[in-house]
């Protein structure tokens, strides 16, 4: 059995390691915006994009704050989500000194958005692992 030190140390890399490839993505020069359009309608991808690096950064910080086995109440749980809030709105403004790159204020709200989907998957998987430690409790 892994000791769950071990895990935690584990996820706190991995979130350190997804920040450091969200900011090195916002400071890549150029434009990549691409529509998708389907008749009448077209998609920004960039948008979905956005919410789709944002999303996991939630699940991360939960496995990283041992919420998992606590609370998403814990203090570091909430240090690891202030932490993804600043950085969906910082990501966004590193781009103003980026070459070929520009600030979208929509952007930031996929970032967010993205977040808040996350931050509602966690709190749903948190609630039914509670309810779980409650039905079966550990014997030690």
């Amino acid at each position: 059995m892994v000791a769950p030190r071990v895990i935690y140390n584990t996820f706190r890399l991995l979130y350190l390691a997804w920040v450091i490839a969200i900011l090195a993505g916002s400071s890549i020069p150029g434009s990549g915006i691409d529509f998708i359009s389907t008749g009448d309608y077209s998609f920004r991808v960039d948008y979905l994009l956005h919410a789709l690096a944002f999303l996991p950064l939630p699940f991360i910080a939960w496995m990283a704050s041992g919420a998992a086995v606590h609370s998403v109440r814990s203090p570091r749980f909430r240090t690891y989500t202030a932490i993804a809030v600043l950085l969906a709105i910082a990501s966004e403004c590193l781009q103003l000194a980026v070459p070929g790159r520009s600030f979208n204020w929509l952007d930031i709200l996929s970032n967010l958005g993205g977040l808040a989907a996350g931050l509602a998957v966690v709190w749903a998987a948190s609630g039914i692992a509670a309810r779980r430690r409650l039905s079966f409790p550990q014997h030690y």
